[in-house]
């Protein structure tokens, strides 16, 4: 499964959830655009789920992208 993920500031609070019940083990890439709050706590959750990835900003640091994809066990 390949999740996009652009919910205008909500990505934080999905994540909260998922950081308290993990990722579904059938979502192996996400697309997410990050707003405001920065890409740090989205990426520990990511990296906690078993996700590498990257992140970019846009023209202000107030909005990118990060792109993960979950390593093979």
């Amino acid at each position: 499964i390949f999740m996009k993920i652009d919910c205008e500031g909500a990505e934080y609070d999905i994540f909260d959830y998922f950081s308290k019940k993990g990722l579904p083990d059938q979502v192996k890439m996400i697309a997410m655009e990050w707003h405001r709050k920065g890409p740090d706590l989205l990426v520990k959750t990511l990296s906690e789920n078993g996700f590498s990835s990257f992140y970019t900003y846009t023209y202000s640091q107030d909005l990118g992208m990060i792109y993960a994809s979950r390593t093979q066990n």
